[in-house]
Formats: C-alpha cells, sequence, structure tokens
C-alpha cells in the first residue's frame, strides 16, 4: 500500500514531470503523466508507463490578442484561422495553440520557445483533431471547448516515438 508521501513528482531535464518513490523499482513502474494549469485551473493526466501523453489547457478570456499567437503560427497553418474574427479566432488560435502544447509535451520536448518546430498539418473542420508534426514525431491531439476553457489531449504508445540521434 502507498501512502501520498510515497509518491513523487519530479521534473526531468527538459522541465517535463515524472513520477518517482522508491515503489517505482520494487512494485510497479510509475504511470506516465503531464500537467497543465492556469491561475485557476489545474489539469492532470495519468497513463500507463508505455502510453506517452500530453496536456495543455488555456482559459479563452485571458486572451487579449489572438493576432500574437497567429503571428507565431508557421505559414502553412494559417489556412486554418483564414477568414475568422473576434472570438472564433481567438477559439480557432487558442485550439492551435493548445494542440501543439500538449504533443509537444508527449513527445517529451516542449516547445523549447519554437512553436513553428511543430506544425499543425491537418485538422477537421471544428479543429477538435489535429495532427500535430516535428522533428520528433507525428501526434494527434485532440481539443474540447468547456466552459470557457480550451482543453488538448496527446496520446501516443512509447515505442511509436520517433527520436533522431
Amino acid at each position: 500500500m502507498l501512502y501520498p508521501t510515497d509518491v513523487l513528482v519530479r521534473h526531468d531535464d527538459q522541465g517535463a514531470p515524472f513520477v518517482d518513490g522508491w515503489w517505482c523499482q520494487t512494485l510497479i513502474e510509475a504511470p506516465q503523466v503531464s500537467l497543465s494549469h492556469t491561475g485557476e485551473i489545474c489539469l492532470a493526466a495519468v497513463c500507463s508507463p508505455e502510453q506517452a501523453v500530453g496536456v495543455d489547457l488555456e482559459e479563452v478570456s485571458r486572451l487579449k490578442q489572438p493576432d500574437l499567437i497567429v503571428g507565431s503560427l508557421a505559414p502553412e497553418e494559417l489556412r486554418f484561422v483564414e477568414g475568422l474574427q473576434g472570438a472564433a479566432l481567438t477559439e480557432r488560435v487558442l485550439r492551435l495553440w493548445c494542440a501543439k502544447e500538449a504533443v509537444a509535451k508527449c513527445l517529451g520536448t516542449g516547445l523549447q520557445g519554437e512553436p513553428q518546430a511543430f506544425q499543425v498539418v491537418a485538422a477537421d473542420a471544428l479543429c477538435e483533431n489535429l495532427l500535430v508534426e516535428s522533428a520528433w514525431g507525428a501526434v494527434e491531439s485532440h481539443v474540447h471547448h468547456s466552459e470557457g476553457t480550451i482543453i488538448a489531449v496527446a496520446m501516443q504508445m512509447l515505442g511509436d516515438i520517433k527520436v533522431d540521434g
């Protein structure tokens, strides 16, 4: 039986959280985890040891200048925001941003200050299911809008992650 104090959450060299504790070597493998938060909300995802996961969330009301995120999009991604204005533009750019963040966390790299290194290459009409590609691999992200918050989840089997070098 584990006690809450037996479960440690640490961060790797990239800043990604991981679960640790004495029990990891003797009882079971630690699960994969991903965390995201705003000033008001915290989100955690926990998966089996062989399942990579990434999550991100953003409150729609916090984004005052969606054009700043539009400016960080790769040229090929501009088609996803073409013709949108106001609330529709705000929601769409947050869907794209959160999908990229979730995939970057899933791949274990984070955005590293280079959001254009992660490109949305395909999406359904509502941008609820997006395929994000990077040098580290391609992962599908599922994005939802719930109570003024955009939530993205990306999952991939660890054996499928492409690592160069």
